[in-house]
């Protein structure tokens, strides 16, 4: 993808879209008075996940827990120690 050219009043206009098109992936180079100044690129954090509600969270605990072989249900096997 090719890195387009803007200059700092462009930027200043138009911030909004100039983010919007970072976020899409797109390179920018910044001029001031003809010459480079920095280059604007796409950070690619990890989105923000959704929070999850309470039964949702319950729900997916016991498929993790279920899922796991027997040798690996590490709180059965602390109660075996325990509670013998």
């Amino acid at each position: 993808m090719l890195m387009k050219t803007i200059n700092v009043r462009e930027l200043q206009r138009n911030m909004k879209a100039v983010t919007q098109a970072v976020v899409a992936g797109e390179k920018f180079q910044v001029l001031k008075n003809a010459r480079p100044v920095f280059i604007i690129t796409p950070s690619f954090v990890k989105p923000v996940k959704k929070k999850h509600t309470r039964e949702e969270f319950f729900v997916a605990l016991d498929k993790m827990r279920f899922s796991l072989p027997k040798k690996e249900r590490l709180s059965e096997n602390i109660d075996k120690i325990v509670y013998r």
